[in-house]
């Protein structure tokens, strides 16, 4: 299969128990006309991959409609995609370990799409979907090489049941854990099409893998092992061949004739007709390999110069370098999970109701932590995986058998990464790389069951196309209802009501602010912030920004932006956004007056959660009341410098 035409299909295009074997379709004695069927599946391949990822695209511009202001992470992103082209980034998204993910290619892509579309979060939500689209049509494509119709169908209904389960507001939303997933469900079948021999596949794997690292390195502890697995394969198999052509060769008048096969008959001239060589296109596939090798090494190039640079420049402080610090040798006292957490976390995620397909993940919203459930839920899994491997073996099916091996290995280490988790820092968003996974691992144990059983029974045939078939519609038409009700961002919806309020409000003020200062629209606003993760900060220099006002950041603001700290010039007014926290404290600061507090709740509810908090002990109505007003209750302060 080093052709890449899709030797996975071999054995699925068989003809039925009771039918002729397929071949050339004759119209009468002595004409032949070309058999239609692989250019009639080839078209409906595409136009369901396409009308996939038109619901996706009508779904996220329903949902485009909804987007808030920038806040928190999604401020930070918009403030990284903002300074390409002027201080270029060289690190991520920040992240709660005091550390940047590995690299800006989310910026980098993003800018396109942020500068084409007008700027602002609307245009960011554009990008993300375009990022899902893409995914989706690669993906489609990947299988079509292994699979021809029947794994396009199978992805696309997996691909499709995802989307539905996450909601149309995630195929919008920057934030990286979530840009990350699509595009590793690429990856992951790029790896299987790679130990394939599909050379055709190693771009792919080197972008798909590189973005899905770069985004958040949750990733990286199953990208990392599977690209270098990959690689490995594809050069020993080139080894292989390499040896096999340094073998004698038949000479060119000796007729081959495949095993098993009678050689051909001599015409009436008592001539035998020659037969072509097998190796008549081998030099135009070397050259062929060749490019995409080249090519490939210059995407990975391409793809991690930044960090690589960035990491020179900052060493011996560089983020790559202390990120694999970090996660080589946990900081003392950091307790990761126990057996039983890593098995109750690992049910949840990969167990018979997964999330990533069913679209429920308990999550404990007080903590924000995946809550774990009885390992008994994964045995059904493992049931069915162990035995879509005896079929593959028995059948000796090893395409099939090598997708779910790669699945079963990126369970592997996903599992490792996750028992590397601090107790209490199960976050969704930290284990949301074993959604995309459990897709793969699915996939693999259905196309195995597909092939084991197309071309036995004609019933089985149609009723796999009609629940395939199903299955994808099904998750379109769920994920295009639940479009309008997303409330964004989809993982803090209610936050978000509260900056909707506070940072319009908050830039407004700090405009007027440095307007005063400086005498007009042009001035430099000086923006600092003093609380460890920049709530409103970030929002009120997204919104300065907008406004045409440039904003020079502080250091602490500038390093969760992943951009470099303005120099604080003596004239340059100075703002300080403080949270609620340091709201009493503000008296105690020499040198600044207040400009103006913003707070989301009214008085009533503003009392109302004063006197929950105070209280001991809380019915469970009542927690959940306390916790929903706090979600809105962030209160902010803009402070200048007298």
């Amino acid at each position: 299969m080093s052709d890449g035409s899709g030797a996975g299909a071999a054995g699925i295009t068989s003809g039925r128990r009771g039918s002729a074997a397929p071949g050339p379709v004759t119209d009468g004695p002595g004409r032949v006309v070309a058999d239609r069927g692989p250019v009639r599946d080839r078209n409906l391949a595409i136009v369901l991959t396409l009308a996939t990822i038109a619901v996706v695209a009508a779904a996220a511009v329903v949902t485009l409609r909804r987007v808030p202001v920038a806040y928190t992470d999604w401020a930070l992103i918009e403030l990284g995609v903002r300074s390409v082209g002027g201080s270029w980034p060289t690190v991520g998204a920040p992240s709660g370990f005091g550390l940047h993910h590995p690299g800006p290619l989310e910026y980098l892509v993003l800018a396109r799409f942020y500068r084409a579309r007008g700027q602002g979060p609307w245009a960011l939500g554009v990008g993300a979907t375009a990022v899902n689209a893409a995914a989706i049509g690669v993906s489609a494509w990947l299988a079509w090489r292994r699979g021809r119709l029947a794994l396009v169908v199978v992805v696309l209904a997996a691909l499709a049941t995802m989307a539905a389960a996450l909601g149309a507001g995630f195929l919008v939303d920057t934030w990286n854990p979530w840009i990350a997933l699509f595009p590793a469900v690429a990856f992951l079948l790029a790896v299987w099409s790679v130990v394939e021999d599909d050379m055709a596949a190693l771009p792919v794997l080197v972008v798909a893998g590189s973005w899905t690292v770069q985004a958040h390195f949750s990733y990286a502890v199953v990208v990392g092992p599977l690209a270098v697995a990959a690689v490995v394969s594809l050069v020993a198999r080139a080894v292989v061949r390499a040896r096999s052509a340094r073998r004698p060769r038949p000479s060119p008048n000796e007729v081959r004739t495949a095993p098993g096969t009678d050689p051909p008959e001599p015409d009436g001239a008592g001539t035998v007709p020659a037969t072509p060589a097998a190796g008549t296109r081998a030099p135009a596939r070397r050259r062929a390999r060749v490019v995409l090798a080249i090519g490939s090494a210059g995407l990975v190039v391409l793809c991690w110069l930044a960090p690589v640079a960035g990491e020179i420049a900052d060493r011996p402080n560089g983020n790559l370098v202390a990120t694999m610090s970090h996660f080589a040798r946990p900081p003392a006292g950091t307790t990761t999970l126990q057996p039983a957490d890593l098995i109750g976390t690992l049910a949840t995620e990969l167990g018979w109701r997964a999330p990533a397909f069913a679209g429920q993940e308990p999550v404990n919203i007080f903590v924000d932590n995946v809550e774990g459930r009885s390992g008994l839920e994964l045995l059904p899994v493992l049931a069915l995986v162990g035995a879509a491997a005896v079929v593959a073996r028995v059948r000796r099916d090893g395409s099939g058998g090598r997708l779910l091996a790669v699945g079963v290995t990126a369970a592997l280490l996903g599992a490792f990464g996750v028992s590397r988790l601090e107790v209490g820092r199960v976050f969704p968003h930290v284990v949301r790389s074993i959604w995309a996974i459990d897709l793969v691992l699915m996939i693999g144990v259905v196309w195995i069951a597909v092939r084991a059983a197309r071309g036995r029974w004609v019933a089985v045939d149609r009723a796999a196309w009609v629940v395939g078939v199903v299955v994808l519609g099904a998750g379109l038409v769920r994920l295009a209802l639940g479009a309008p009700d997303v409330r964004l961002p989809i993982n803090q919806p209610d936050q978000a009501v509260g900056m909707a309020v506070c940072v319009p409000a908050l830039g407004a003020e700090a405009a007027a602010v440095a307007a005063v200062a400086a005498g007009g629209p042009a001035a430099t606003v000086h923006l600092e912030t003093e609380e460890f993760w920049p709530v409103a900060a970030a929002g009120v220099a997204d919104h300065l920004a907008h406004a045409g006002i440039e904003v020079a950041m502080g250091e602490h603001l500038a390093f969760h932006a992943g951009v470099s700290p303005a120099d604080r010039g003596a004239a340059t007014p100075s703002l300080l956004v403080v949270d609620e926290a340091g709201l009493p404290t503000v008296a105690e600061r020499p040198g600044w007056r207040v400009v103006t507090v913003c707070d989301p709740l009214t008085p009533a509810e503003r009392t109302e959660l004063t006197t929950l908090l105070a209280q001991g002990e809380l019915m469970p109505a009542e927690r959940q009341r306390a916790f929903a007003l706090r979600a809105r209750s962030a209160r902010f302060g803009l402070l200048a410098a007298s």
